[in-house]
């Protein structure tokens, strides 16, 4: 049903971490907060159907990810406590929510890109103040952020989806970020980079700066 148990708070630093084995249920399980740096991280039911859907991790604490990919898994990030991400993009997390934390003592998403996932970050007893800043969340089947307590507030962001008890501050639109490649011919294709002008093409992101 795993295939990394944990016990105690746990990194993994510049790893690439998949699972696609039939019948596995979690990637990473366990006590302990984890964190991700520098890693690519997916899990994957290979029949990619069916009752069991695979989730990427299950702890009872926190979670921390700066530069990593999560991306095609069918649940994403469960956890219990703060939940701190920056630079990540996270896509294609495609039954439930890429990040549902409970009991969220803090709460710090800054600089990262969501795309076409179920719903992006789910906090129940979340705490009312927090950062959620410089995000692009684009592409959502349900909600961007659903939060349980009012108080959060969303600011110089890209924001598509709903929003649950999570005002919008300065600076939020409602816009296609006009990425490189959303991989609709091809998944491998996915390059989820923002077309600017220096780059050669002939319009800017309105995601830039």
């Amino acid at each position: 049903w795993d295939a990394i148990i944990i016990t105690r708070n746990t990194e993994f630093n510049g790893l690439d971490l998949r699972g696609v084995e039939n019948g596995m249920k979690y990637l990473i399980r366990g006590s302990g907060s984890v964190s991700f740096i520098n890693c690519t991280v997916q899990a994957k039911n290979m029949y990619k159907e069916g009752f069991l859907k695979m989730a990427i991790l299950l702890t009872n604490s926190g979670v921390y990810a700066r530069r990593s990919i999560f991306k095609y898994s069918d649940i994403g990030i469960i956890a219990n406590g703060a939940i701190d991400l920056e630079r990540c993009v996270i896509y294609g997390i495609s039954y439930s929510y890429a990040f549902d934390v409970n009991n969220a003592s803090s709460v710090n998403i800054i600089n990262n890109t969501f795309f076409k996932n179920y719903g992006c970050v789910k906090l129940i007893n979340n705490t009312d103040t927090g950062i959620i800043k410089n995000n692009i969340f684009y592409g959502s089947a349900t909600y961007d952020i659903n939060a349980a307590n009012t108080g959060l507030a969303v600011s110089h962001s890209i924001q598509t989806g709903w929003l649950n008890n999570v005002t919008k501050s300065t600076k939020v639109i409602n816009s296609n970020p006009l990425f490189i490649n959303e991989g609709i011919y091809n998944i491998d294709d996915t390059n989820l980079r923002i077309r600017t002008k220096m780059a050669g093409y002939p319009v800017m992101s309105p995601a830039y700066e």
